[in-house]
């Protein structure tokens, strides 16, 4: 399923329905072919496709507040 791909990212295997990384070495294998081949992250090939469960954004940093007394929260 075709998702559309966030303004604030680049098109990389990493990112990729038909991409799967292994834990142990940290490598990334494409299933897309018949063949499973080793690609590397940052690469891209023309069948890519979005996938939304693999693409962690950075969390927005809240603003820290002081309260100095109780009438200040009410």
């Amino acid at each position: 399923m075709k998702h559309k791909l966030p303004n604030d990212i680049q098109k990389s295997c990493a990112l990729c329905e038909y991409a799967r990384k292994v834990e142990i070495s940290g490598e990334i294998l494409c299933t897309r072919s018949k063949n499973i081949k080793k690609v590397s992250e940052d690469s891209c090939c023309r069948k890519f496709s979005f996938d939304i469960l693999s693409y962690r954004p950075n969390p927005t940093k809240l603003p820290k507040f002081k309260i100095e007394s109780v009438d200040d929260i009410l």
